[in-house]
């Protein structure tokens, strides 16, 4: 028995809806990958402006950074020369008397008065501190040889470290290590001069230092 044949009308049907059925499934996939593309795109533009967003804000934090730093140098740096400041004001160049009382009145009026020529420091002492010593021993022991023999003049190192030492920190006003000349008559301090410049005069000429240690105390002695 033969098939019916599918008359011509029929097979054009066929064919027509076969493409219209096609096209639009090659639309709708071409619509599909459009959109996936606008977005892929749109997460891209995202992702790129969220990332320079985020560099802004970290180049933001890091001068913040920056500037907090300067800001605490600047004042820490402005203390520190305001505390030296200060410290110079206390041993400038002159004599100081201690007040009188009962404790500081000289009981013996015909005892002999003698300087003492101090060296302060702690127990820990770098290069400088100890070229300190050394420079202001020698400018005693060189200049002053017949004041030593005779005991007008003695030559001390005190370590305020130790014990029953603390007090001259108090006494004469002390914030680093110093030369003090202390002039005392049966056992009383009369007065005391701090020479602060020898930290100005240790970092150069030597002879310089050992000159300036003679004449501060020569011209102690003569105010006496």
């Amino acid at each position: 028995m033969s098939k019916p044949r599918s008359s011509p009308l029929h097979a054009g049907t066929m064919l027509r809806g076969f493409d219209l059925q096609k096209m639009k499934t090659v639309g709708h996939y071409a619509m599909t990958k459009t959109t996936d593309r606008r977005h892929l795109i749109y997460q891209m533009h995202r992702q790129v402006k969220h990332y320079g967003q985020m560099r802004t804000s970290a180049a933001h934090k890091i001068e913040d950074i920056y500037m907090t730093k300067t800001r605490l140098l600047i004042i820490i740096t402005s203390l520190l020369a305001a505390a030296l400041i200060c410290g110079s004001v206390l041993s400038q160049d002159k004599t100081e008397t201690p007040a009188t009382n009962d404790s500081t009145q000289v009981t013996n009026p015909d005892a002999a008065a003698k300087l003492i020529v101090y060296y302060v420091h702690g127990t820990r002492r770098c290069a400088t501190c100890k070229k300190l010593e050394a420079y202001t021993q020698e400018a005693i022991e060189s200049g002053f040889v017949k004041e030593l023999e005779a005991g007008t003049i003695e030559w001390q190192t005190v370590n305020t470290d130790e014990e029953g030492n603390s007090h001259f920190i108090q006494d004469y006003q002390l914030y680093t290590k110093s030369v003090i000349l202390s002039e005392v008559q049966d056992g009383k301090e009369l007065r005391w001069k701090n020479l602060d410049k020898i930290w100005e005069l240790v970092r150069g000429d030597k002879e310089a230092y050992i000159k300036y240690i003679q004449d501060e105390v020569k011209a102690f002695l003569g105010e006496g």
